[in-house]
């Protein structure tokens, strides 16, 4: 879900999800976690979908169990009666038409009676508490199999910066759904702010977007996303590429000539394949909804029907032969970073949980974290962090956030951000030049850091992704973040003795005359260049969020 602050996207998720419109929200950091949902039929026209708790999940697992056996057995030494969780892990969840389950009462015969030897095991906490939970879900016999058809959702911040960073904690969704306010038009620029406690700070900035922009900039930006490549999915179950529609909220507070008349601005569109229009027939382009209708209230519910339906009927989704297992794992992996009140777990922890459902190979629970980190923004970074897995990928975004967001906030409101609050001299040197050390690092995030996962992991994570580079001619331990640089106002003439680097884009038969380009591009581009050579500046360089100079030697081309 993409928009710029305040369109709606939140207010909207809750809508698509029937449920009550949140009191109150701050703004949303670059991304949140995936709301896992189930499209659930009501009746043969409409679809709804409904948000899947973990003891949903524990209902779906339950549904697939064929034989459980009673407390006789489970006394037994391992060895002679083991606990067989087969039956759950070693089938799949991909048919969609197929919803015949084995619902026949299975008869368990008595265990003859025999001295038992008891065999002290260790018994893995994670592995006794969702197997419990399963089979205590099939003895009630009110285990209930869910449809096929799942979502996910990620809701998005607004903020220009978080906007450049997005792509690099997202996927390419099959999805990207464009909120826009309409009382705002098209094309009236729409001032940036950051909210946070519910105090609101306007961001100080000349980058200002319209919706127009918002709507070009998202689809454009779809180059710098990366493709979607989900373990369990033939290629020719894969999307092509991502749809985009465009939902605009607040269209109680518009009249039906405005709506109409922004339709008609947005024509080119209703050629353009991967916009999915409102309704073509009538060249409507946007969906517009009432994302604040009251708590409870039948029109709610029928406006949520109306909106999933038509997102049902996109047609965007794809087919994944999905192992059981993996649902198991997802809920392990929550649970036990839950019992150590942590966002993260260790490689180590992880390869315990695997070995309690029967992936028992590295390679399976690579698969799996791979898996995980594509459709559900769970982070797994092997190739810097292999021994660490984020489970709840909120609280290091939050603290990435913050980061940017210090450069937003007054002065009076900077304790909301950090405590103890940044000196002067370091606000300074992060709003001027970009820089910051360490240790600002390590206060914003004192809450989320431990032994296991420490500021220098992910001094090395951003350093991996090109968001930050290290500053090598200076010995304060500097770290350069071109995304916390304020946006230009006035450019320097350009020198008429160099030739400038250019990067353009072409875009063929597409029927438009302006070309917005991609979010997130410029700023890691500096980085990546400041990491691979030495970048020469002169004395009357500029350094900007959206403008740098840099000089490009010949033998570096």
């Amino acid at each position: 879900m993409h928009g710029l602050p305040g369109a709606g996207k939140t207010c909207s998720r809750h809508l698509l999800l029937n449920e009550d419109p949140p009191s109150s929200t701050d703004s949303t950091s670059i991304a949140c976690p995936a709301v896992k949902a189930t499209r659930i039929s009501v009746d043969d026209k409409n679809k709804k979908w409904e948000r899947v708790e973990v003891k949903d999940l524990y209902n779906q697992l339950a549904s697939h169990l064929k034989e459980v056996p009673n407390e006789t057995e489970l006394e037994q030494e391992k060895d002679e009666a083991p606990l067989d969780l087969t039956d759950i892990f070693d089938s799949s969840d991909e048919d969609e038409s197929d919803d015949e389950t084995d619902d026949q009462p299975t008869e368990i015969k008595p265990i003859e009676k025999k001295p038992v030897k008891i065999k002290q095991t260790e018994i893995n906490p994670t592995e006794t508490e969702v197997v419990k939970e399963v089979l205590s879900v099939h003895e009630t016999g009110k285990s209930k199999k869910f449809s096929t058809n799942w979502v996910y959702f990620i809701d998005s911040g607004g903020q220009p910066a978080y906007r450049e960073l997005l792509p690099l904690f997202t996927r390419a969704a099959a999805l990207n759904i464009i909120t826009i306010d309409l009382t705002k038009g098209l094309d009236e620029k729409c001032e940036f702010q950051y909210r946070i406690s519910q105090n609101t700070s306007p961001i100080n900035t000349e980058l200002k977007y319209s919706n127009r922009d918002i709507i070009h900039s998202t689809i454009a930006s779809e180059a710098m996303l990366n493709p979607i490549e989900i373990p369990y999915v033939t290629e020719s179950d894969m999307p092509k590429h991502s749809h985009y529609l465009i939902l605009g909220t607040r269209k109680e507070l518009i009249s039906e000539e405005k709506l109409k008349e922004m339709n008609k601005s947005l024509i080119e569109y209703k050629v353009n394949k991967k916009v999915i229009p409102h309704n073509k027939r009538q060249d409507s382009i946007i969906f517009p909804v009432d994302t604040l209708l009251p708590a409870g209230s039948k029109e709610r519910e029928e406006a949520s029907i109306e909106l999933c339906t038509a997102i049902s009927n996109c047609g965007v989704e794809m087919t994944i032969v999905l192992p059981i297992r993996l649902l198991t794992f997802e809920i392990s992996l929550q649970i036990e970073a839950k019992k150590k009140k942590r966002s993260f777990l260790t490689k180590e922890e992880v390869i315990e949980i695997g070995k309690s459902l029967q992936l028992d190979k590295k390679s399976d629970i690579d698969v799996a974290l791979q898996y995980l980190h594509n459709v559900t923004i769970i982070l797994y970074f092997h190739e810097v962090l292999p021994t660490i897995i984020f489970v709840d990928p909120k609280p290091i975004l939050d603290v990435f956030s913050r980061l940017i967001a210090i450069t937003y906030v007054d002065h009076n409101k900077l304790h909301l951000i950090a405590n103890p609050t940044p000196s002067p001299d370091e606000r300074r040197s992060l709003i001027d030049f970009g820089l910051f050390k360490e240790g600002l690092l390590k206060v914003i995030g004192k809450q989320i850091f431990s032994k296991d996962f420490q500021p220098s992991h992910m001094i090395t994570l951003l350093r991996h992704l090109h968001i930050i580079a290290k500053v090598e001619n200076r010995k304060e331990g500097d770290y350069f973040f071109p995304c916390a640089l304020p946006s230009y106002d006035k450019l320097n003439p350009a020198s008429t003795e160099i030739q400038p680097l250019l990067i353009a884009w072409e875009i063929n038969n597409s029927g438009t005359k302006s070309l917005a380009i991609p979010q997130g591009l410029f700023p890691l581009t500096i980085v990546h260049l400041l990491e691979r050579e030495d970048v020469d500046f002169n004395e009357r360089f500029y350094r900007c969020l959206d403008a740098m100079s840099l000089c490009v030697n010949d033998e570096h081309h």
